[in-house]
């Protein structure tokens, strides 16, 4: 089960690596925080079916020699993203040097029960959570949730890259977000990570160890 860990939603994968945060990437004292690139999302970052190696966030920081913090959460959506980045921002002294946001499934819902002493993606299993879905969808709750995000992120001073794969949903709508606009198979992850580093470098990002 998902909860939070020390500020972060985190994962629940018992197969897979994780660190103490329960992200799918070194422990946080271990990046160099001077020069890192942080990346946020759901289920395409992390790729539980691969090796860490494989994973387009650990590529594209070999390829641009630069640190990285991957703190996506499975199936967590927009709500997830907004709250990990936010977190991080807050607890977490040094600016990254990038941000980049990927999200499969940017209206995916997180859930908890009465008590609010858990919480974790929601069940899309459930005929409940579908017609909620549904519902999001026909009353603008989804886009109101976007906007909402899409104004705080207005506030960062950060470059933010945002990829936006062939469903064309995106998590923010902002003049101040470039987005990156990936065609190729969603399983791809050296594709993506190809994306970014070629838009990196062509936008003469300097990102040295």
């Amino acid at each position: 089960m998902n909860g939070l860990s020390n500020g972060f939603l985190n994962n629940f994968a018992p197969n897979v690596n994780l660190n103490s945060y329960g992200h799918r990437c070194k422990e946080i004292s271990d990046v160099n925080l001077h020069n890192y690139i942080l990346f946020v999302g759901d289920n395409v970052c992390l790729s539980y079916h691969i090796p860490i190696e494989e994973t387009f966030p650990y590529i594209v920081s070999q390829k641009l020699k630069t640190d990285y913090y991957n703190l996506s959460v499975f199936n967590g959506g927009i709500e997830s993203i907004k709250f990990n980045l936010f977190s991080w921002l807050s607890l977490v002294k040094q600016p990254p040097k990038t941000i980049i946001l990927a999200a499969e499934f940017a209206n995916a819902l997180m859930v908890s029960g009465s008590t609010i002493d858990w919480i974790q993606p929601a069940d899309y299993n459930d005929e409940h959570v579908t017609e909620l879905l549904n519902a999001g969808n026909i009353s603008g709750f989804h886009n109101g949730r976007k906007a909402l995000f899409s104004n705080l992120v207005k506030q960062l001073n950060y470059p933010i890259y945002q990829i936006v794969f062939p469903n064309n949903e995106t998590l923010v709508d902002s003049s101040d977000v470039i987005n990156l606009q990936y065609q190729g198979d969603i399983f791809d992850q050296n594709g993506i990570a190809n994306l970014v580093v070629d838009t990196l470098q062509v936008k003469s990002m300097r990102i040295r160890p």
